[in-house]
């Protein structure tokens, strides 16, 4: 069975807030959102105007999004993406994964002028991955948050 991908739909709901997300990621949302991961995955969902599910065997795996808002006469992107392990475990679904980042972030830099988010510098996996798909990640500027301190925040975008 292979990683496929595909645009989100309402019947898609249900299954995505019941997804076993990645320590880190649950982690990354109390930290920079105070909010319960799932609540914040909600909002997530309702704030973007493009959503996509990865699924493996019919079953949704991952899900990702980017929000997008115009100030000053910049349209910033937000992507962000929420997933349990599996689209980074076995290497046929690695491969897949990263090809089709690519190409997701291509499209998505077609409707904004700039990408931007943020990651947690523990987080190795993602902030490995936003590297590779040509994110710039200042790490000269870190945040932390009081709700976890030991989770440092950096921002990441493209243009």
């Amino acid at each position: 069975m292979k990683l496929e991908y595909r645009e989100f739909t309402k019947e898609d709901f249900e299954d995505v807030m019941t997804l076993d997300l990645r320590p880190i990621e649950l982690r990354e949302g109390w930290a920079s959102t105070g909010e319960e991961p799932m609540e914040r995955l909600a909002l997530s969902i309702s704030l973007s105007r493009y959503l996509w599910v990865i699924t493996h065997g019919g079953k949704i795996c991952g899900v990702f999004g980017l929000a997008i808002s115009t100030e000053e006469g910049v349209t910033y992107g937000t992507p962000w993406m929420l997933s349990n392990d599996l689209p980074f475990t076995s290497y046929s679904n690695r491969g897949l994964f990263l090809r089709s980042s690519k190409q997701i972030v291509m499209f998505m830099l077609d409707k904004v002028d700039l990408l931007m988010n943020i990651v947690s510098l523990e987080n190795k996996e993602s902030v490995r991955w936003l590297r590779w798909l040509g994110f710039t990640i200042d790490e000269t500027n870190q945040h932390t948050f009081d709700r976890d301190p030991e989770l440092h925040f950096v921002w990441f975008s493209m243009r």
